[in-house]
């Protein structure tokens, strides 16, 4: 097999490929990825991060249905063979393993997005989902993001999300995507959450500073109102950036959202 990152495939051969893509009823694919019953944790990792995988996977393995976010960059670059390893692990134990890639509001051509997918599959075939980010919620964007989903589904990547925080019609979003991320930002409260017809597939991302802070909507959470997962972390920055690792309340969040009671 031609080495990771090295096998192109042709302009014609790959946009005969990206036209010829439909999505496939979604009930199949729900079938095969069932929701957690509570609000289970997404996790964004760094591969540089000063993370111990061993403990990691076995607090994770209490959640249902745990997502593991890598970032694009991170996965084109060389000498990963011990995230490689750690992938395959939490893939073992059914992990959702989501690659996260920026459109670029709609900017990015889709050909080059299929290529990165295909480049991707190749070299990191756990990866089963695709994080769509920078999604505009545009009626004039929907055919593009509409492919992008068909496209993947093509490909073997079973599980889609899309990041659509200010959207304001999330509901268009559903039939193509399994995860929507409908709340990024700082602070939380009672008006975040998402209608019922929402609550299966939301992601919601949450910059808290303290555990203090989150406990008085562990309820709603535990009770997947506030979505079916959820990114807590006490950093600021942007949550897909370098900075980011697990907040310092991490245990804590994993008891209460993760552990039978």
């Amino acid at each position: 097999m031609p080495a990771p990152y090295k096998l192109l495939v042709p302009t014609m051969i790959l946009m005969t490929f990206i036209s010829s893509c439909k999505i496939e009823p979604y009930s199949k694919f729900n079938l095969k990825n069932l929701y957690p019953n509570t609000t289970s944790i997404i996790l964004p990792v760094n591969p540089k991060a000063m993370i111990n995988w061993d403990s990691l996977l076995t607090e994770l393995s209490q959640c249902n249905k745990p997502i593991i976010v890598l970032e694009e960059h991170h996965v084109r670059e060389q000498n990963i063979s011990e995230l490689r390893q750690n992938i395959q692990k939490a893939s073992k134990l059914r992990f959702h393993i989501a690659i996260r890639m920026p459109t670029k509001f709609g900017e990015r051509p889709i050909e080059d997005l299929a290529q990165q997918l295909i480049n991707i599959q190749d070299f990191l075939p756990e990866i089963n989902g695709v994080f769509l980010d920078e999604v505009l919620d545009n009626p004039d964007m929907f055919a593009y993001y509409y492919q992008l989903s068909g496209i993947a589904r093509e490909l073997g990547y079973d599980f889609i999300i899309m990041s659509i925080p200010n959207s304001t019609d999330p509901h268009q979003f559903t039939e193509i995507a399994d995860a929507l991320v409908v709340y990024q930002n700082v602070g939380i409260s009672e008006n975040i959450i998402p209608d019922e017809d929402l609550q299966n597939k939301a992601i919601s991302i949450i910059y808290l500073p303290s555990w203090e802070e989150v406990t008085p909507f562990i309820t709603y959470l535990r009770k997947g109102l506030l979505g079916k997962w959820v990114l807590v972390t006490d950093k600021y920055e942007h949550w897909s950036t370098d900075s980011i690792s697990l907040p310092s309340f991490w245990k804590e969040l994993i008891t209460q959202l993760c552990t039978k009671r």
